[in-house]
């Protein structure tokens, strides 16, 4: 069978060129292609070297082990929609991460060797079940990435819902954290090549940040009108700091005369006019930090200076000399009144508040580029020399270095439980505080070089790459309790998070959710719970599931939610759940009700049978029915009753939760049109022709009855509810005004 191979560099290279080489002497027009570890910053500048075919991909490496870089070639290669049809290695370590992976994304690793086959054997490494769960659930895409620069850009911040973020064809966009849409974007004039690095300050009201065009902004934060533009410099490389109670916005500046290099300006944020301005000899590409606390302006020069000015006045109240540029903004540790930062001499600091005398320093062995998290009596700082340094603030003292495999330009971010941060590499991690084991991984096609960013409102993570693209992230709490938990602790989770959790434990193989680890939040079924799951491409359903709650005695909220799950993905194919998108019904409490009291537009609805124990429900607004008796011809269908039979009908409240913004609504439109109900209503008059009827519609007949019936009946059922009729009972009347209506 004809396939094209490839690999990552550089252990790749040898082989791919081997198998194209061999290929050739047998008379096989093989394709290959060599993926970059890293975009390289020269040149043609692409992610891929060679030409991909629509054959069959084959990566090859020395070795399988977790399948990090394998699954870094698989998120590449997934960009250009192009799967992996098989994996081969010279040897596989059987790992239990490797196994992992290949469960969950269905590929095959073949190997001419195992581990075992030298005598060897692996430690157990950390199983994909006891990490973090992710999914990307939308991608907002920028045009003109700069790939020359692999630096700090400009990073994403959430405000009520909304993300913001500046991309380097000069855009400032508004981004819904739902659903990935743009909202609105502001394009800068003039912009060069640099665009917009400047990561944008966001208050309810306004959006301030600064453009390589020179000019630092105030937009409306809901509409993207523009407000203001200061517009005395000649480059703004830097991110803006906000003083609340004084109502200024703090900026570095750049300017291209040979005598004013750059400096640190204060500007009302109400009308834009500059209040001061502290030159200095080179440019600003450092961020300021704002300490209320003795009102300083805390911000690094390009020539290696940390200054503190007067917030009010812009004197200069002290001044700290490095060996090397400060380019990322300063940190403020207010419990020992100290600043924390990084130089590119490599050292990772703390200096006093007051007087920025030392108190302590960490050499790192490469520069450092990003702005330290204080959390407790700890920092952390990503250093270019491939590690994250944990610094003990009390004593100044190193903890910890966490290695990266690869350059940190991503400031560290504390997001729940975890310090989260990525890498050139394009890999996003979770670390935990206590151990400092890694609690999960993702990888992205392009490096993320900025902070990691949480929505709170939408629960998602907002990563941005250097490729213009940002990112909305949903994790999942661990399938499996870590040692850092505590025995008697719970986890906090929606219901569409714990249905995701349980969805991906089906779908690669690992134990279910415990119930007892888990609280939800939020919405929580009181009458039961459905769930529905839906191919994420096609939005076509492939599974559904119910549990119903009669009395408190019946299944905890959470327990019904896994088992929700569980009845859904019964009799399902593992590999169909790999690309399924989730939706939750979380039903209020059941009332018994008579026909007459059903609200088809509010409520849905459960038949119960009176004795066997079958159930059935409708949920409200379906398209599947038009009015209350569609409605409950549905709900007998799935329950698999007839009218005569003795049953009990209820009725409850709605909400439901979906992770794919793009699922049907309820109350959607129709779906048939007129011929289609037509063929199904002569099916009604002679079943005889229910073999060609189902051919012919796929076997839709059980979605189309109810609805048939009321739709050509809707006069009669509209007007005045009815007991449910039988075939045999609804002929006549069908009949009667389908030939009048010929």
């Amino acid at each position: 069978m004809p396939f094209q191979v490839g690999g990552m560099e550089m252990a790749a290279v040898p082989l791919v060129a081997a198998i194209l080489m061999a290929g050739a002497r047998k008379g096989h027009n093989l394709g290959g292609f060599i993926i970059h570890k890293e975009r390289k910053r020269y040149g043609r500048m692409n992610a891929i070297e060679g030409e991909i075919s629509d054959a069959p991909i084959l990566l090859v490496d020395d070795i399988f082990n977790s399948g990090a870089s394998i699954e870094q070639s698989r998120v590449v290669l997934a960009e250009i929609d192009r799967p992996i049809w098989k994996v081969w290695s010279v040897i596989d370590y059987q790992s239990n991460t490797g196994e992992d992976w290949q469960k969950r994304h269905g590929v095959t690793v073949e190997s001419v060797y195992v581990l075992g086959d030298f005598g060897l054997k692996l430690s157990v490494p950390m199983s994909h079940s006891t990490q973090l769960s992710f999914l990307v659930r939308w991608l907002s895409k920028a045009a003109s990435a700069n790939h020359h620069y692999v630096v700090p850009k400009s990073a994403p911040r959430a405000q009520g819902g909304l993300v913001y973020f500046g991309t380097d064809s000069g855009e400032m966009r508004c981004i819904d954290g739902a659903s990935g849409e743009t909202r609105w974007s502001f394009k800068i004039e003039a912009a060069r090549s640099k665009g917009i690095w400047s990561t944008p300050y966001v208050t309810p009201g306004r959006v301030f940040f600064g453009g390589y065009d020179g000019n630092l902004y105030a937009l409306c934060a809901q509409s993207g009108r523009e407000i203001w533009r200061y517009v005395e410099p000649d480059w703004i490389g830097s991110s803006p700091a906000y003083a609340s109670d004084l109502n200024l916005v703090f900026i570095g500046v750049e300017y291209a005369s040979p005598t004013r290099g750059g400096g640190i300006a204060a500007i009302d944020a109400e009308t834009g006019h500059k209040v001061w301005e502290c030159p200095v000899r080179c440019y600003v590409h450092g961020s300021p930090l704002y300490a209320a606390d003795g009102s300083l302006v805390l911000c690094g020069t390009n020539d290696g200076a940390l200054l503190a000015l007067d917030a009010r006045t812009g004197a200069l109240r002290w001044q700290f000399q490095t060996n090397g540029a400060v380019k990322h903004a300063p940190a403020l540790d207010p419990d020992r009144r100290q600043v924390v930062f990084g130089s590119f001499d490599g050292g990772i600091r703390g200096v006093s508040l007051d007087s920025g005398e030392l108190k302590f320093c960490i050499q790192t062995g490469n520069a450092v580029y990003t702005t330290p998290l204080i959390d407790g009596a700890r920092a952390y700082c990503g250093s270019t020399d491939k590690y994250l340094y944990v610094i003990d603030l009390a004593t100044g003292e190193g903890i910890a270095k966490i290695g990266a495999h690869s350059k940190i330009f991503s400031s560290p971010a504390r997001i729940g439980p975890w310090i989260w941060f990525g890498s050139t590499n394009g890999r996003v991690r979770a670390i935990d505080p206590q151990t400092f084991a890694l609690a999960g991984v993702f990888q992205l096609p392009d490096a993320v070089t900025t902070a990691v960013e949480y929505d709170a409102v939408n629960q998602m993570l907002m990563v941005a790459t250097t490729a213009n693209r940002l990112y909305g992230v949903s994790v999942t709490p661990p399938v499996m309790r870590g040692p850092a938990q505590d025995e008697q602790s719970t986890v906090d989770v929606t219901a569409l998070q714990l249905a995701r959790l349980a969805v991906d434990a089906i779908a690669n193989r690992t134990a279910l959710p415990d119930p007892l680890r888990y609280k939800l939040t939020g919405a929580r079924p009181q009458g039961g719970v459905f769930v529905s799951l839906r191919n994420r491409a096609t939005l076509q359903r492939i599974g559904r599931g119910g549990q119903w709650t009669f009395d408190s005695s019946d299944l905890s909220p959470e327990l019904s939610v896994i088992v929700a799950v569980t009845k859904a993905c019964a009799n399902l194919a593992v590999d169909s759940l790999r690309d399924t998108a989730v939706s939750v019904s979380l039903f209020g409490p059941l009332e018994q009700v008579a026909v007459d009291q059903l609200d088809h537009e509010k409520f849905g609805i459960l038949v119960r049978a009176s004795a066997g124990g079958k159930l059935g429900g409708g949920l409200p607004n379906s398209p599947e029915y038009s009015n209350e008796h569609g409605q409950y011809l549905h709900a007998l269908r799935n329950a698999k009753l007839t009218p005569s039979e003795g049953h009990t009908l209820y009725r409850h409240t709605v909400a439901r939760q979906t992770d794919d913004i793009s699922w049907p609504a309820y109350g959607v439109p129709l779906p048939y049109d007129a011929t289609t109900l037509t063929r199904f209503v002569a099916w009604l008059l002679d079943p005889r022709k229910q073999d060609e009827l189902e051919d012919s519609l796929s076997g839709v007949v059980d979605r189309l009855s109810a609805l048939a019936v009321t739709r050509y009946m809707d006069a009669a059922f509209t007007t005045q509810l009815v007991p449910a009729l039988s075939r045999i009972a609804v002929m006549e009347p069908i009949r009667d005004r389908h030939i009048g209506a010929t």
